[in-house]
């Protein structure tokens, strides 16, 4: 397999998004959690349970009084395996699953779309050119943008926009420059940020660009001040974050910060204990940004955006890169899958509680995977993950976690 990945036995991240690999959902979390209270739990951690005092129910249509424990449960599979794809969800709830690469390590251009009420799948119609490592951003507009990735060896400057109100998908203007393994952030005003990634196996890009929605074109975001490949974008308070990645000249400990009122980037103060790339960066309900992951690494790291400094967050229950982080309503981050130091694809899953209780390890996943997606469904609750590679290849298989 060839990816755009400086050590070898590291295969093709996805970022999505997170991206990301990594998932930024505080707004859509947010907007949920204030308009359903009853099915989100306090930020201490605790459940604030019905306001009948009755017995509230879970995502599964069981019953909470007994409280069965988290667990995994399989779902439908989708109709061919991928890895190093993108899963968005859209306005309606669906889930849409697009690009990646097959069993042959061939980018595919497929799209399917998950629905969680009747737990099936359906045909999302197919890209313009077959793609993976990409990101998919979802607009404003409920559109979703897919840009960049890599078809075989080569990376891809070009973009496309999903309507799901028509069910198709339509080229639109292309970047200036090829990229893959790069992330992508929505901003406040519409308009997306795209951030470094890379063109070769070997370097980082320090170039960004902001996509328009209203006009289709991208313009110019300025350079980072460092070359990352398969960094992670958060969007913070006035500002995006740039964390980890790679260039030539090794593995990245620092971040990089673009204002979104002066429209440049600076470097961050400080640095991460850890040099990280193929990790996660999850944003809580704080403010803070949980890191987590990369080869080798199982301690987390928080940025905390007030002081600008880093701190550790204990350790996950083993190292592993190229897995999922997902912010659940209770603001648990939930970590799903990855592949060990041994490059062993992963059937693991830990939950780190920012309240103090730190890490857990949780149920078992019925499957282990890495450079897979997961995907938090509202109003459940719960978290979809699908495809990446197990421990035989690639996986068209699906499941779901029920906190």
């Amino acid at each position: 397999m060839n990816g755009l990945l400086r050590l070898a036995p590291l295969l093709a991240l996805a970022l999505g998004a997170h991206i990301a690999g990594c998932l930024d959902v505080d707004d859509a979390v947010n907007r949920f959690c204030a308009g359903n209270r009853d099915a989100c739990q306090d930020g201490d951690g605790g459940d604030e349970g019905p306001q009948d005092g009755g017995v509230a129910p879970r995502p599964d249509g069981g019953v909470d009084g007994g409280r069965e424990p988290p667990s995994f449960q399989s779902v439908a599979s989708m109709s061919i395996p991928r890895f190093s794809h993108t899963a968005t969800r859209l306005e309606s709830g669906e889930v849409l699953v697009v690009g990646g690469f097959d069993d042959w390590d061939r980018a595919v251009a497929t799209a399917e779309l998950y629905d969680p009420e009747t737990g099936t799948w359906t045909e999302a119609g197919t890209l313009e050119e077959p793609r993976g490592e990409h990101t998919a951003t979802l607009l404003a507009d409920g559109r979703v943008l897919v840009a960049g990735g890599r078809n075989a060896d080569v990376p891809l400057k070009s973009a496309e926009l999903y309507d799901p109100a028509s069910g198709t998908w339509a080229r639109t203007g292309d970047m200036a420059g090829a990229r893959a393994s790069h992330a992508a952030v929505g901003l406040p005003s519409g308009e997306v940020l795209v951030v470094a990634g890379g063109d070769n196996p070997e370097e980082g890009l320090r170039t960004s660009e902001l996509f328009d929605p209203s006009t289709g074109t991208w313009t110019d975001a300025g350079m980072l001040p460092t070359a990352r490949n398969t960094p992670t974008a958060t969007l913070m308070e006035g500002s995006v974050l740039a964390v980890g990645g790679f260039d030539f000249d090794g593995d990245e400990r620092g971040a990089d910060e673009y204002s979104l009122s002066l429209r440049r980037w600076i470097a961050a103060p400080g640095s991460m204990r850890f040099a990280r790339f193929a990790h996660t960066a999850t944003r809580l309900k704080s403010g803070q940004l949980l890191v987590v992951g990369a080869a080798g690494v199982d301690e987390a790291e928080l940025y905390n955006p007030s002081t600008r400094g880093w701190a550790s967050a204990g350790r996950m229950s083993s190292r592993r890169h190229s897995h999922t982080a997902t912010r659940l309503l209770s603001d648990q981050v939930l970590i799903t899958g990855g592949s060990s130091s041994t490059d062993a694809s992963l059937g693991t899953a830990d939950l780190y509680d920012p309240t103090g209780t730190g890490w857990t390890q949780t149920a078992a996943m019925t499957e282990a995977r890495a450079y897979h997606t997961a995907t938090l469904l509202l109003p459940q609750g719960t978290v979809l993950l699908t495809g990446g590679l197990g421990r035989q290849g690639p996986l068209r298989t699906a499941e779901k976690y029920i906190p």
